[in-house]
């Protein structure tokens, strides 16, 4: 990597970092002007208990199933 690839991305990362804190600030402005509605809430959860379905497993023996599955596809 040459000097000027290393000035550049040194720039990139630095854009980066002050978009960051740009966007942090504008989602803090965000959340603290966020006015609460209760029938929307309301509407979200009576969707959800609509279309929900019983658990008898937490997921975590059907992922790690997932993951031999593509480990085995992998190697």
């Amino acid at each position: 990597m040459t000097d000027n690839e290393r000035k550049i991305n040194k720039c990139i990362v630095q854009q980066w970092k002050n978009a960051g804190s740009a966007l942090e600030k504008i989602h803090d402005e965000e959340l603290q002007n966020y006015v609460y509605d209760s029938e929307i809430v309301d509407s979200m959860i009576e969707l959800g208990l609509l279309h929900a379905e019983i658990r008898v497993t937490s997921g975590l023996v059907e992922m790690q199933k997932y993951f031999r599955k593509w480990h085995e596809k992998l190697s």
